[in-house]
């Protein structure tokens, strides 16, 4: 399932955060996947601000932690691709103030290692998670390919 906390209301929020506390526990099977900065924006904003839900809750469970950097890019294709980096474990053993900073170091290393990789073409640490399908240009080109063939070469 999924569920979002309103911010406005800070009892609503801290609420939603305890049930959370309550019902993510029961072993290292558990998981609970969130968004840490609390909207969404541009991939490439920085700084980064994380809000302080995730560290309360990380604290709160001693959880381990695993940032992932997410980039949607379109390179040479007419449709994005979606990269995926996974960072190292963050094991949460700070306060909630001291790990959110441990959290936004972490997350910052990994979303501007992941741009640096996709930029460079550099793809020793990721792939393509999906990769973006055919566009016209392609399509038109494998059109167009056997008539060229046939064509005869240009004068001199």
């Amino acid at each position: 399932g999924a569920f979002g906390l309103n911010r406005a209301n800070p009892r609503e929020a801290m609420a939603s955060l305890r049930w959370v506390e309550a019902h993510i526990t029961g072993g290292p099977t558990r998981g609970l996947w969130i968004y840490p900065q609390g909207s969404i924006l541009p991939q490439d904003s920085r700084p980064l601000k994380l809000e302080r839900g995730a560290a309360f809750i990380a604290s709160r469970l001693e959880a381990r932690i695993v940032p992932v950097a997410c980039r949607f890019e379109f390179r040479d294709l007419t449709k994005p691709e979606v990269f995926v980096l996974l960072g190292e474990p963050v094991i949460a053993t700070s306060p909630d103030h001291e790990l959110n900073e441990e959290m936004t170091l972490a997350l910052t290393e990994l979303v501007d290692t992941l741009q640096r990789s996709i930029a460079a073409d550099d793809f020793d640490r990721t792939r393509p998670a999906l990769t973006g399908g055919r566009g016209v240009d392609t399509l038109w080109s494998m059109i167009k390919a056997p008539f060229l063939k046939r064509l005869p070469p240009p004068a001199p």
